[in-house]
């Protein structure tokens, strides 16, 4: 889904470069909460990825309203 995302969105300049950080860092987390051992987000960083998040889902809507 990342991959695909930054080829039909990102690489096109549909949307900024910046959510495909976005992405990628919560993918990250996301892959250590679930596999490294003792691995704990900090409150600031789940945070930033909820904020993050809810901007991204709001350049999404924005796009999907021009179409």
């Amino acid at each position: 889904m990342i991959s695909y995302f930054q080829r039909e969105y990102i690489k096109t300049g549909l949307f900024d470069k910046k959510y495909s950080r976005y992405l990628q860092t919560s993918f990250n987390i996301r892959h250590d909460c679930d596999y490294e051992d003792f691995f704990i987000v900090a409150k600031e960083d789940a945070e930033t990825q909820y904020a993050n998040a809810a901007e991204l889902t709001k350049a999404i809507n924005q796009y999907l309203e021009t179409k």
